[in-house]
């Protein structure tokens, strides 16, 4: 069963509502599941509401150790992302379609009800597999191949465009005409003043136009 709901303003979890699920759902639980002193170990990702002051403390007194997931690796090996979650995904997707076609609305007077009916897709199995999967248990640094830390490279060199785009060449504007009339004072003045200087002093840029350093 779930034992807590809680919401925020603005829909997404926040500092006090973590603090509250650590102190009151988490702790509870996994020391109630503890069959020995060893320190429990909880993984997160790296959102700002889990990093608190007050949740650590707590974490310090329950002997608890929090993990957070380095950044940009949670696809790899954050069990919710690599298989809890698509899992959910499937049979609530499947669930819906069925309320709809009996005519049962969902909207957010419901939705904890209609949830219930498949969160029991989340089996102690399931979790079991994906950290397996992830390598967090047991223990597998292999995850992560030579191919994942290798430069990222262009998936595609072809241009992608809507139906709607033009085919046929775009003109683009005229050109305008540089053959300007200068009087001697600006010719004077777009001239050179040392064209002496040494070649080690001038830095040459790919667009041909040199750089003299003073």
């Amino acid at each position: 069963m779930i034992s807590r709901v809680a919401f925020s303003p603005n829909g997404w979890t926040d500092q006090e509502i973590a603090e509250k699920w650590f102190t009151d759902v988490f702790v509870p639980e996994a020391e109630k599941r503890c069959i020995n002193d060893k320190p429990i170990v909880l993984h997160l990702d790296g959102h700002n509401s889990h990093e608190t002051d007050a949740l650590k403390r707590v974490a310090y007194r329950h002997n608890i150790i929090i993990h957070a997931f380095p950044s940009k690796t949670t696809h790899k090996i954050q069990p919710l992302d690599v298989g809890v979650f698509s899992s959910v995904q499937r049979a609530w997707s499947k669930h819906c379609d069925s309320r709809l076609a009996a005519g049962v609305e969902i909207t957010r007077t419901n939705f904890i009800h209609e949830y219930m009916a498949i969160h029991d897709v989340i089996t102690p199995s399931l979790v079991q597999k994906v950290f397996r999967k992830t390598g967090i248990y047991p223990l597998n640094p292999d995850v992560f191949t030579d191919q994942d830390y290798a430069p990222s490279m262009a998936s595609s060199s072809v241009a992608h465009l809507p139906p709607s785009y033009p085919l046929a060449d775009i003109p683009s504007s005229p050109i305008p005409n540089m053959d300007l009339d200068l009087d001697e004072s600006d010719q004077a003045s777009s001239a050179p003043e040392d064209t002496d200087r040494d070649s080690e002093d001038t830095e040459y840029l790919p667009s041909e136009v040199s750089i003299l350093r003073y």
